[in-house]
């Protein structure tokens, strides 16, 4: 027989919560309902603590011989456990990165060249609903358009992402173009931020993440995404296509040359280069209209690194008889052991 408590169905979520946190859920057992009320299975009951969530619930502990059994996936971490000796897992980076049907991981090359990278892909498909492919860094990023080499690891042989974030969705070919998923937070933040009836400049735009989730959030207004990996505008085409976006307008090109053509044409600029980001500030002010908004990605140093970089940014501006203010910089991520990803916010008075 299951032990399980009664409660109300207006009640129900919050004293799941409460018995999750208090380690009492069963989490091999299924939630049961009827009218009016739900079954929350639970085991390891401290009494004490049933008395104590009486003072906020109305609820009775009752028992049922109709358990449903819930299987419970595993963890990557506790698959890979399973599969590989302490020595090997402590070589692995923790985690991985999720683009939709694929797993980017970090692991030395005899691991993903060996039977051990089968067993991690393995691990990882398993304990995904989505994921069909793994492969891992086989290189840096490097180049013109920061792309890296990738080995296939297990799964279906792809490259070809089919990738969702904040209700939009991108296709790309990893190898091909630059994308991270960790910028997921910063393409919302500027959507946010953005206004209606702006008109937005996106160099840079890759295959697109920025500008689409930007032109989604703001169909009045007018983005223009430009882009010189013709293979990250290839697919850049083919996402606005896929996310029905028609006030988004790609470009393909160089930044510098195709601000020249159209001065003072922007209310907001946004930056995602951070290896390059200094050097095109002067483009950006000047594809900015009189008073903009600018949102610069870019590389420094941990330690005041936020500070010096606005400082040279203040300088460039000033140079060419421009002036602007800071409206905030925040750490993105880490990049390195001494270095980080920094997003500067300013704007032209």
């Amino acid at each position: 027989m299951q032990e399980y408590i009664k409660v109300r169905k207006l009640d129900a979520e919050k004293l799941r919560v409460a018995l999750l946190d208090a380690g009492a859920l069963s989490k091999g057992v299924r939630i049961l309902h009827d009218d009016g009320y739900v079954y929350i299975p639970v085991n390891n009951i401290d009494r004490q603590n049933i008395k104590k969530l009486g003072r906020d619930f109305d609820f009775e502990v009752t028992r049922r011989a109709d358990a449903v059994e819930r299987k419970v996936q595993q963890s990557y971490a506790e698959r890979l456990s399973s599969v590989l000796p302490k020595k090997d897992i402590d070589e692995i980076a923790g985690g991985y990165e999720a683009l939709g049907n694929i797993a980017i991981v970090e692991i030395p090359e005899k691991l993903y060249k060996g039977t051990e990278g089968k067993k991690i892909g393995k691990a990882i498909i398993e304990s995904s609903r989505t994921i069909g492919t793994v492969l891992a860094k086989a290189g840096p990023v490097s180049g013109r358009f920061r792309t890296r080499k990738f080995a296939f690891v297990a799964g279906k042989r792809t490259y070809i992402a089919n990738y969702r974030e904040n209700g939009c969705t991108f296709r790309f070919d990893v190898r091909k173009v630059f994308f991270s998923s960790k910028l997921s937070f910063e393409r919302r933040r500027i959507a946010k931020a953005a206004g209606e009836l702006e008109n937005i400049a996106v160099p840079f735009a890759g295959v697109g993440p920025f500008a689409i989730e930007i032109a989604k959030a703001h169909p009045t207004s007018r983005i223009m995404a430009i882009e010189l990996n013709r293979h990250a505008y290839k697919y850049m085409l083919e996402n606005i296509g896929i996310n029905k976006v028609g006030n988004v307008v790609p470009v393909l090109g160089d930044f510098a040359e195709f601000a020249e053509k159209n001065v003072a044409w922007a209310d907001r600029v946004v930056m995602p280069m951070p290896k390059a980001g200094l050097e095109f500030v002067m483009p950006a002010l000047r594809i900015a209209k009189r008073k903009a908004n600018f949102h610069l990605y870019a590389f420094c140093e941990a330690e005041g690194g936020a500070d010096r970089l606005f400082g040279e940014i203040e300088k460039i501006a000033a140079d060419h008889g421009r002036r602007i203010s800071l409206v905030s910089a925040r750490r993105v991520r880490n990049y390195s052991s001494s270095e980080i990803e920094v997003v500067i916010d300013f704007k032209t008075q």
